[in-house]
């Protein structure tokens, strides 16, 4: 987040989002992401590997908020993982 500051790149970060059933609202559910320019939502990690869980409730999370682009960028290993959705 330091570099998008630098480089002077709207963010928010997304600590819990509301969840909400037929406009009930339940209560909050962990997010730990962060919404670029209100055009990306980006989760950063670090895990063995990408799997299909996280890419399901990257798209979940993706329809919830209404954003388009998606990225998981897993931090570990030697190599920095990406997949965009």
């Amino acid at each position: 987040m330091i570099e998008l500051q630098y480089q002077n790149i709207g963010y928010e970060y997304l600590i819990k989002l509301p969840i909400y059933y037929n406009n009930h609202y339940l209560g909050e559910q962990d997010a730990q992401m962060i919404k670029v320019e209100n055009k990306v939502l980006l989760s950063v990690f670090a895990a063995a590997a990408i799997n299909k869980l996280m890419v399901k409730v990257m798209k979940a999370r993706m329809k919830h908020l209404r954003m388009k682009v998606g990225l998981l960028a897993n931090f570990h290993g030697e190599q920095l993982e990406v997949e965009r959705m």
